[in-house]
């Protein structure tokens, strides 16, 4: 879609923008050390949570999609991508300068912003001039965001059309069933931010929801996090009264690493399918499920479809064919819709807890009407 023509710019001088205004590079450290910790709890939580609601719902008929087989429209993927933890730690180091922004290999781009935005602070006297730059080109690439952004609903549209159209009543109703589990636990997931919220940041969880409410309805609409990036942050410093020290690295980073929405979504789609498909997932099996799920969110490829191609491994694993795929690929926009905005609600929640711990929260504006 258009928004990846500039995913690469707004990460870029997000970060670049965000790490240059700190002078002390030991605060750094330590409110990125923060940001990721909140993450990596949001993750657990997502996937155990996912587990817990799919083996109380189980949604459609077990096996009912063997006899789609001969309806089923192929599908296939480039599966020779490399979606391992270990290639994403090893891969993180671009070969040139260039090459992370044609490929949009996000990481890269992380690890760039990182090492330019700490070395504006050592220059002399030509710092102030690249951080007027460096935000400059931030605002531009964030304005040209939300322009290109504009025709994402009308996608959504079209793809759940098309589904209903080509689909069975039976076969429809167990993926409008399978769709109604998953924004459940997308639902839970907001639950869950809340309660974080009001017990890591003593905050009121009320308000939260009800200042971020137009970054939820934009994330959702936008089904990116890289596209509704300019809303957050803008809702970030001006509504909830977070520093730019915290949001501008922690959204870009954020859209990158905190994939929530995404654990949800491998885990209750991937038991939906294998209980369509008719293979029987045994509890042992569960462990090393959810050990798997939260590994590809962290080595996720930042590119468009990741998502899918993740879902791709967790079937192999399953020994489910890879075409149950064309199962849920009508609906997928639209539960992708939910996947962004679980994700972008988790960034902010994550930024804010952060920020109040670091004393970077204005309470004067979060609590302001």
């Amino acid at each position: 879609m258009q928004q990846f023509l500039v995913i690469g710019p707004v990460i870029f001088f997000s970060i670049v923008s965000c790490i240059s205004q700190f002078k002390d590079l030991s605060e750094l450290g330590r409110i990125g050390a923060k940001v990721m910790g909140t993450y990596m709890i949001t993750t657990v939580i997502a996937v155990l949570l996912s587990f817990g609601i799919y083996m109380v719902f189980q949604p459609g008929a077990f096996g009912f999609a063997l006899a789609l087989g001969e309806n089923m429209e192929a599908v296939s993927f480039d599966l020779n991508m490399d979606t391992s933890l270990l290639h994403t730690i090893i891969n993180i180091v671009p070969s040139n300068f260039l090459s992370p922004f044609l490929q949009s290999d996000t990481l890269q781009i992380i690890f760039l912003a990182v090492l330019c935005g700490a070395a504006i602070g050592l220059v002399g006297e030509h710092t102030a001039t690249l951080q007027e730059f460096f935000e400059a080109c931030n605002s531009l690439f964030l304005t040209i965001t939300t322009i290109l952004s504009r025709l994402i609903p009308l996608v959504v549209f079209c793809s759940v059309a098309a589904m209903i159209e080509n689909m069975g009543r039976a076969s429809i109703l167990s993926i409008f069933g399978y769709a109604g589990i998953y924004l459940i636990a997308i639902l839970c997931m907001m639950l869950i931010y809340g309660l974080m919220v009001l017990i890591l940041g003593r905050l009121n969880p009320i308000t939260f929801f009800k200042k971020n409410r137009e970054g939820m309805l934009t994330s959702f609409t936008l089904s990116s996090s890289s596209a509704a990036m300019p809303t957050n942050m803008r809702i970030c410093t001006d509504s909830l009264g977070i520093s730019p020290k915290v949001c501008n690295f922690s959204i870009p980073l954020g859209a990158t690493v905190n994939m929530d929405g995404t654990c949800v979504f491998l885990t209750i789609t991937g038991l939906f399918l294998a209980r369509a498909y008719g293979v029987t997932v045994p509890q042992s099996a569960m462990v090393s499920l959810a050990i798997t799920i939260i590994l590809l969110s962290l080595g996720c490829p930042g590119i468009p479809g990741a998502s899918i191609v993740c879902l791709c491994v967790i079937l192999a694993n399953l020994g489910v064919p890879i075409e149950a795929i064309g199962l849920i690929m009508g609906i997928n926009p639209f539960l992708q819709m939910a996947n962004t905005m679980s994700n972008t609600t988790g960034d902010i929640a994550a930024s804010l807890i952060v920020a109040r711990s670091e004393g970077l929260l204005d309470l004067d504006i979060y609590n302001s009407r």
